[in-house]
């Protein structure tokens, strides 16, 4: 993918993030439920992931965890794993995660990547 403006990349990362992250959350409720909201991803985290962006990174909401009130996403790194993609990854190759807390409406980002 290519941007000519990074910061236009750095918002549309962010409200992908924030808007798949609500239909995961929200794909089991009641039709008479409310939607749970999400906090926006903050723009500013963005630059957080640009180590892994170069290598190709794969964020896996198809792995995502729930542990109480937080999902957790695992990060892996592509690499020439392409056609791998539409697979899972082995948890043990994850290079971090994105964290959301429902409770407190945080965003938490661990990434170990060198």
């Amino acid at each position: 993918m290519y941007y000519r403006y990074l910061e236009q990349f750095h918002e549309l990362f962010a409200e992908a993030i924030t808007v798949k992250l609500k239909e995961k959350v929200n794909e089991k409720k009641r039709f008479y439920q409310k939607d749970k909201e999400i906090a926006p991803f903050p723009i500013e985290r963005v630059k957080e992931f640009i180590p892994i962006f170069k290598e190709g990174a794969v964020i896996s909401f198809r792995q995502m965890s729930i542990e109480e009130n937080t999902y957790c996403i695992p990060l892996f790194i592509a690499e020439d794993r392409y056609a791998s993609i539409g697979g899972r990854f082995n948890e043990k190759d994850s290079v971090g995660t994105i964290c959301y807390d429902m409770e407190r409406n945080e965003w938490k980002i661990d990434i170990d990547f060198d």
